[in-house]
């Protein structure tokens, strides 16, 4: 066998596995997504406040196919947030990344303030095996201005008291 027998069956073998990829995720990208809910709450210090301020968020994600999902592991987020002085429910839309690979689960949403003046959320679960508990259910996080200026610094929590109804509120989603 020469050089170009190996390089000619090398090329084949190199466009099956890219049409065996192609299919996969052509396969993947047709299976249902899913949606579940999620409410967090906790303290959160405004800059300039002597005190925290009891901070709530409570988001519905979503996501239309499970190829959709494996390709960023990102989730559309939509919900409300009510922060005493800043916002009382006020809706929120954004974006939720599940990063199993990586341990991290990522939240970032935007939302207007009582005044109508846009704010954004940014908080980052960087998840460990070694403290699984607290690191999947406390969410440190930045609201931010509408100029990036941050507005405050929040530790919001999970209740494992809220599991069972967080595992009950997944729900497949069919494509739309």
């Amino acid at each position: 066998m020469n050089i170009a027998s190996l390089l000619d069956k090398a090329q084949r073998l190199m466009a099956v596995a890219v049409q065996a990829k192609q299919e996969a995720q052509s396969f993947l990208f047709k299976l249902p997504g899913f949606s579940f809910d999620e409410t967090m709450a906790g303290p959160i210090t405004l800059a300039g406040a002597q005190h925290p301020q009891h901070m709530e968020f409570r988001l519905h994600a979503e996501v239309p196919s499970l190829g959709e999902f494996l390709a960023d592991g990102r989730t559309e987020i939509t919900g409300t947030v009510s922060i005493p002085d800043v916002a009382e429910s006020a809706a929120l839309s954004g974006s939720l990344w599940i990063l199993p690979l990586e341990r991290v689960i990522r939240y970032e949403f935007t939302f207007a303030d009582q005044h109508g003046s846009p704010c954004r959320f940014a908080g980052q679960k960087d998840v460990s095996p070694l403290d699984l508990v607290n690191t999947m259910t406390v969410l440190p996080g930045v609201l931010y201005d509408a100029h990036g200026h941050e507005l405050g610094f929040a530790e919001v929590r999970f209740a494992l008291s809220d599991l069972p109804t967080f595992l009950a509120s997944w729900r497949p989603v069919f494509s739309r």
